[in-house]
Order: structure tokens, then sequence, then C-alpha cells
């Protein structure tokens, strides 16, 4: 018995390390590919700065002609075929010279709700490439430059809220633990948010979907998870707050949760969740609905159509596995009981007409 115990520890101490080199390699190959990090982010301060990378670190942030302005982004109103004129700062925080490389990507919003934009090597399809600015830029240790760029709207751009972002990055390079040469790409800015004027419509739709998951202890309640989705489906930046409500057959033992708040949501985008509820018993048919209301990012002009507040609804089985299956063994012991009741009598019936039989037999004797 030992033998085989040991043959066991050591499969799973090898089964252990190849995970781990497994886990080990695909971390060389995302820093190989220089993924960005960190990204632009909305919840970043005016002065947006990346960490050290070597002995460079940066700043990025919007600015004037003449200097930094406090802005946390680049808000700008646009007509179809329209140009403006920004300016960012750029801050060599470090000690050393440094060459900065300048890009502009289609931005979004991740599901945490924060700001980034597409990495290097993702072709933008939209405010991406309306940002023009000149590609590389070298700062000696402490200076600061005023860098110009422009916004320019294509003739044919839709209306509505277009995302953007610019920032600077630097590529440094070092030896991950087999000693091959790795490079990572890291770069901060800010994003760009471009309003095209023209028919605005604040919409957005949503999903709500519900299952349960029942306790194997008929005496205990289950949990009822209720996903969601909602989805702006307008041309404007929205936030939303929504909440879930859960109830029986009714609306007996109604309650509700509150979903977490969408600051931000671009055209397009979605965002989903998972709302759980404890202590839940299986009623048969349960009802999950979303109840949503939808605000404006910004103001809109007086021809925007108000945005409608998302009110569904969905059906979730909630069968009584466990309390049905305690009813049929229930049952079962009861069936038994009675035939074993019934088998019993019937035998006490035949041993008394035996008996019966015996004496009528000993009378005529």
């Amino acid at each position: 018995m030992l033998p085989e115990v040991r043959r066991r520890v050591r499969s799973a101490v090898a089964i252990a390390a190849l995970c781990a080199a497994v886990v080990a390699g695909d971390a060389a190959a995302a820093l190989a590919q220089g993924r960005p990090d960190p990204s632009p982010d909305a919840a970043s301060p005016p002065a947006s700065s990346a960490p050290a990378t070597g002995a460079v670190s940066w700043s990025v942030q919007p600015a004037t002609a003449t200097g930094a302005d406090g802005r946390v982004w680049a808000e700008l109103t646009l007509k179809p075929g329209g140009s403006a004129d920004q300016y960012l700062e750029l801050r060599n925080l470090g000690k050393e010279p440094a060459v900065f490389s300048l890009s502009a990507a289609d931005g979004y919003f991740t599901q945490q709700g924060r700001f980034n934009m597409l990495p290097a090597g993702v072709a933008s399809k939209d405010a991406g490439l309306w940002v023009h600015i000149q590609p590389t830029i070298q700062l000696d240790a402490g200076q600061s430059a005023i860098v110009p760029y422009t916004v320019t709207v294509p003739d044919g751009a839709t209306p509505g809220d277009h995302a953007a972002g610019v920032a600077a990055s630097v590529t440094s390079v070092g030896l991950n633990k087999s000693g091959a040469q790795v490079g990572v790409v890291s770069r901060v800015g800010f994003r760009v948010m471009t309003r095209v004027t023209g028919a605005y419509r604040t919409s957005a739709t949503g999903e709500v979907t519900g299952s349960y998951h029942p306790v194997w202890n008929p005496f205990q309640p289950g949990r009822v998870d209720v996903g969601y989705t909602l989805k702006n489906a307008g041309n404007t930046r929205v936030s939303m707050t929504a909440r879930i409500r859960l109830s029986g057959p009714f609306g007996l033992g109604a309650r509700s949760q509150k979903a977490p708040a969408v600051a931000e949501l671009d055209p397009g985008e979605s965002r989903s969740g998972v709302i759980a509820f404890e202590g839940v018993w299986p009623v048969g048919i349960l009802t999950a609905s979303l109840d949503s209301g939808v605000t404006p990012v910004l103001k809109h002009t007086a021809t925007t159509r108000p945005a409608s507040p998302i009110r569904i609804s969905t059906s979730v089985p909630a069968l009584p596995w466990s309390q049905l299956i305690v009813l049929v063994i229930a049952a079962l012991v009861v069936l038994g009981l009675m035939y074993d009741r019934r088998r019993r009598q019937r035998s006490i019936r035949k041993q008394i007409a035996a008996a019966r039989e015996e004496g009528r037999r000993e009378v005529s004797v």
C-alpha cells in the first residue's frame, strides 16, 4: 500500500511542476508580446504618470498650447468633416533621456468600468483613426514638452459619442528565467471623447436570466443566480442604475438587490453581472426581473429622444427535487409498512382459519 501512495504523490508533484511551467511560459509570452501596462484609465488623476520602466518614468495629461490645464481627459464636439487642434503635456520624470512613442487608438470601457484603449497590433476602426499625432519624441531627464495633435472627423461619421485614447509609451528589455530577452511596452495617456453633432439618441436594452441551485438537504433553502446584461443601444454615452428583483408565485417572498452602478457605457457596449439570492425555497416557478434607469452622461440638444427605462422579467424553474425525493422515500416507506401490515394480517387470518379447521376435524372425530 505504501509504494502505491508514494507513486501517487510523485505523480501529483510532477503534474504541479508541469502546470507551473505552463503558467511561466504564458507570462513570458505576454511580456514578449509587449502587452500595455499600465493603460489609460478614466480613474487616473489629471497628471497621469507611468511607473518607472528601468530608469524611465513619465506623465501625460491634456494641455493647451501653453501648458497643462487640469483636465482629466479631452472632450470635443465636432461636426462631420470638422477638426480641432489639441495638445498634451509629456514630462520625463526619470533621470535619463528617453524616446517616447506616441500613439492613438479606439477606446472602450472594460467590464470593471475602467477606460482603456486598444493594444498595439489591434487596428482601430473608429475615433482612433481620427487622431493624428507625431510618432516619437525624445526628452532629456526632467524635461517636458507640449505635443500637438489633431482630431479630424470624417464627413460620413455617425452622430453621437466616439471614444479614443492617446498615449506615450516606452519599451523596456529584460531577461526571463531562462535568460532570453523579453520586451515590455508600458504606456500611459488619457481618453479623447469626440461627440459628432446630429440627432442624438439615448437608448438601452437589457437581458435577464436565472438559475436555481438546490441544496440536497431538504430542510435547507437553495440559491438563485440572476444574470443580467445592460447594453447601450443609442449613440451617446449613458450611465445606468439597475435593481434585480426575485419573487415567488403571486409576488410572494419578493426581495431585491441593487446591481453595481454603470458610470459610463459607450454606444454599442454592454455590461454584464450576476446577483446571487441566498435562502430561496424551491416553490416551482420564480420570477426574476430587471428594472434599470438610463441617463445620458452629457446633456443633449432639444432634439434628443428621452430614454425609456428597462423593465424585463423571466421565469426561473425552482423544482423541489430534494423535497420530492424525501416524499418519494417516505411514500415508499409507508407503502412498505402498509404492505407488511397486510401481509401479516393475511398470515394471521390464514393461521386462524387453519386453527378453526383443525378444531372442526377434532370435533367430528
